[in-house]
């Protein structure tokens, strides 16, 4: 797997199925955007009939974004197609001397697929990391909020990633009330999604709160929060601050 082309094919703008064929490929991908992944394992990363991703490599080919070519194994046999991801103009010629057809590159006995180079997790590699129902099922909670604010590509899978602790309905109910509110809140605030995170921690804890599960310090640390926020304050303002003052005074 190559990050660079994994990024490159996150970055594209494409119908869903599309895109999850195209990444499917780029999984087996080197540097230069070329693998030879068998249909079948295309077919069973994406959890759909080889006839369908079929369809969807076609349309790839259409938009001069994937280069296919049959290959064929030493004893004349049909082997997998390679494929090229075209990253900006990328071709097959420039690589053709690095991926020989089968040459010293034959698959392990029974499988047709590429050989998957195993990364270690790093920072580069694990915050851009989703599953793949987080990237085409996007949340009602952060359709709301986008509908406001579109986030940017980093932006949406940090918030993402962030919001797996969090429960739905919370997340939900927070979103429509900072999507509502954001005009006035703007003028205080610089961010909807931090402001989004934030309210998400006070309404969990107000939560908690009529439950009865925090202590009454809390209680009111937590209070003064809300009620900060209630009144448009931003969190680190002299009126916050004053706030905070009366209430742990009692």
């Amino acid at each position: 797997m190559s990050i660079k082309v994994m990024s490159w094919v996150w970055e594209q703008d494409l119908p869903p199925l599309d895109k999850i064929v195209l990444m499917a490929i780029a999984d087996h991908a080197d540097d230069d955007g070329y693998a030879w992944p068998g249909m079948k394992r295309i077919a069973e990363k994406c959890s759909m009939e080889k006839r369908t991703v079929q369809r969807h490599v076609e349309k790839l080919q259409e938009q001069q974004l994937l280069k296919v070519e049959s290959r064929q194994r030493h004893d004349g046999s049909s082997s997998s197609n390679g494929y090229t991801v075209v990253m900006n103009g990328t071709n097959r010629e420039g690589v053709t001397l690095c991926h020989p057809p089968m040459s010293g590159m034959t698959p392990p006995h029974g499988t047709d697929d590429t050989p998957l180079t195993v990364i270690e997790p790093s920072e580069e590699t694990t915050t851009t990391t989703l599953t793949l129902e987080e990237v085409f099922n996007e949340p009602e909670w952060l359709r709301t909020l986008a509908e406001v604010v579109t986030p940017d590509h980093e932006q949406r899978i940090r918030i993402i990633r962030w919001a797996r602790n969090h429960e739905v309905a919370v997340l939900n109910r927070v979103a429509y009330s900072a999507a509502e509110g954001w005009a006035k809140y703007k003028k205080k605030n610089k961010s909807l999604y931090n402001t989004f995170m934030n309210w998400v921690g006070m309404q969990e804890t107000r939560d908690a709160m009529r439950e009865g599960v925090l202590p009454r310090s809390q209680q009111d640390m937590y209070g003064a929060e809300a009620h900060i926020q209630n009144q448009g304050l931003h969190p680190s303002s002299e009126e916050a601050k004053k706030i905070r003052r009366e209430w742990s005074n009692g």
